[in-house]
């Protein structure tokens, strides 16, 4: 084991370029013989291996291992010596996102369907994975469900897959260390690319020679064409300054990734995010190193996590970069209770179209399936629809025969939060005879409370824990996509020609269908029948332009971007590097 202090053989050039604290490679060589480190500088012409990244001892000092090799072996080990300044990364992925495992802890509630440490919720990577869970959950009950997906009873599971690129091993960054650092805790084929270009990007900012200079790496991505990333204030990303590489080379910056429980409350997983930022930075913070603040990339809701966290100790966090948040809901979530997740969408080909089928086998085709789980998940029922999202955002259209289609007609709602926890309209979002198929309440007023409290806990997450603040040094990025159509409103579509039923009356579901129409019964002589509605507005699939842009007066600035669908974002060449870019511009303006 390399151990790296002040008193070790190991030293840093010194700089000739002082604002900046380099890179410096060194090679060193173990002999059988001998328990001398051996040191050389990078001049010498014989070949090296990476040995990876030196990590903090309990002393303080940094130490770094390396496999012992004959003397006659002439590739030496290379250790880069970081800046002694630590700025870590931490990615907050989005709802789905994190790997989940039935609880191991002691005391915990014990989940009635799986034994401790056994994977609850493991997105699958690729597509042989994807049909094998999709018919695993094609199976499983609207009981087995809800026994599954219990939050209390589940934790996150960090055993995920890490497949790393040969790249990422060259930069210095191994399996285990990765699964030190929480990789495994994310779903790898949403952001495995993310967290390698993110070490791979930051890892090295100069190349050290007679004078220091940017590296090709960081040159490239001032190359790339900044039109593609469509901001809302001209000349905010030009190429990065010398004096702002100067700062950013006096950082190291460890990169992390953040699993949490998405069923719990937000507000619960922002707690968590705010404990594991101190740990990370209390990790660094030794007499040989320094670190302060850190940087959160997020996903989805995972920006929602974030900037509740950051309203707790804004002092900590350097600056954050949002992609895809729906800053004030979005009305897919309402659809995907109410109906069952969508299994097509108008803008999707042949290939997105059977993915997005089999997506809805796991998440839940229908509100039988997903109605158990959401009734006691707070943190998916504060992806809905906020106080502050556009109304009307929810219609019900009754159909005519005649030329002229009737107007849509808004829902008559006063308070959002009261119509989501509301089971007499027809057009609820929850039904109360599909909230707890597995009896895990003792009747069906208990299961009714448990439900409200969740809808209440949303309330509370909106309207207080969250309102409207965001971190004073924040970026977003979005799709807005027209070939990417979302949810921004939903509409209930009859199907009934020329009834002359109050649509908004005392109305009764009397059949469901597959796709999440329903037959409903006004009086013994009015039935009508309404079918949802289809994805309406540019986005990335999923979250609205409306609600992705709706933080745009109150961050630094927001960036729409097309060709690239919610879960895919950071694996959009120009999404990426613009993420890679907006971390940059963050930490040289914090």
């Amino acid at each position: 084991m390399a151990r790296l202090s002040k008193a070790s053989p190991i030293t840093r050039a010194a700089p000739s370029w002082s604002p900046a604290t380099p890179l410096v490679t060194s090679t060193s060589r173990f002999t059988p013989q001998t328990s001398n480190l051996e040191v050389h500088m990078a001049n010498t012409n014989e070949p090296t291996r990476p040995i990876g990244q030196p990590t903090p001892a309990p002393d303080g000092t940094l130490r770094a291992k390396t496999t012992l090799s004959p003397k006659e072996c002439r590739v030496r080990a290379r250790l880069d010596v970081p800046p002694s300044k630590v700025m870590p990364i931490i990615l907050v992925p989005g709802i789905m996102g994190s790997n989940l495992r039935a609880s191991t802890k002691d005391g915990a509630p014990r989940n009635r369907e799986l034994k401790p440490g056994e994977s609850a919720w493991r997105p699958p990577n690729g597509i042989n994975e994807g049909i094998s869970e999709a018919t695993k959950w094609e199976d499983r009950s609207p009981s087995t469900r809800q026994k599954i997906l219990d939050g209390p009873t589940l934790e996150v599971d960090p055993s995920g897959a890490i497949d790393l690129p040969a790249a990422a091993t060259i930069a210095g960054m191994n399996a285990s260390l990765a699964r030190e650092r929480g990789w495994g805790e994310v779903h790898w084929s949403s952001y495995g690319t993310l967290l390698c270009a993110l070490h791979s990007q930051f890892g090295q900012f100069l190349t050290c020679a007679a004078t220091p200079f940017p590296s090709s790496n960081w040159h490239s991505l001032n190359l790339f064409d900044r039109r593609r990333w469509n901001g809302t204030k001209k000349g905010a990303l030009a190429e990065l300054e010398i004096a702002e590489i100067e700062k950013l080379a006096q950082y190291w910056y460890p990169v992390y990734a953040f699993g949490y429980n998405w069923l719990q409350s937000n507000e619960q997983s922002a707690n968590s995010l705010r404990l594991h930022i101190e740990e990370i930075i209390a990790h660094w913070n030794t007499p040989e190193l320094d670190c302060r603040q850190v940087v959160l990339v997020t996903h989805s809701m995972g920006g929602l996590v974030a900037r509740a966290c950051a309203k707790q100790i804004h002092d900590r966090i350097a600056c954050v970069v949002h992609a895809c948040m729906p800053a004030l809901g979005a009305p897919v979530c309402y659809r995907r209770i109410a109906c069952g997740t969508e299994s097509s969408s108008p803008s999707n080909g042949m290939i997105q179209n059977a993915a997005a089928d089999k997506f809805a086998d796991i998440a839940g085709r229908t509100p039988a399936h997903t109605n158990p789980v959401m009734a006691h998940a707070p943190g998916a029922l504060e992806l809905l629809p906020t106080h502050l999202y556009p109304t009307p955002w929810l219609s019900v259209s009754p159909m005519s025969t005649g030329k002229q289609p009737r107007q849509s007609l808004a829902v008559p709602v006063q308070n959002i939060y009261d119509f989501y926890a509301d089971i007499l309209p027809w057009y609820r979002l929850f039904d109360p005879s599909l909230i707890d198929p597995a009896e895990q309440h003792r009747d069906q007023t208990i299961a009714l409370q448990k439900m409200t409290r969740s809808v209440r806990q949303a309330k509370r997450f909106h309207e207080s824990v969250l309102g409207v603040y965001f971190h004073q040094n924040t970026y977003a990025l979005y799709g807005g996509d027209p070939k990417f159509l979302s949810y921004g409103r939903f509409i209930w579509k009859s199907t009934t020609p020329d009834s002359s039923v109050n649509v908004f009356g005392n109305g009764k579901c009397v059949e469901r269908f597959r796709g999440g129409g329903r037959i409903i019964e006004f009086t013994p002589k009015d039935t009508n029948w309404f079918v949802p509605s289809l994805q309406d507005e540019a986005g990335d699939g999923t979250v609205p332009t409306k609600s992705a842009a709706g933080c745009k007066d109150v961050v630094k600035e927001v960036f729409s971007i097309e060709g690239f669908s919610h879960q895919d974002v950071f694996s959009h060449e120009h999404a990426l590097a613009l993420t890679l870019q907006l971390v940059a511009k963050g930490v040289a303006e914090s």
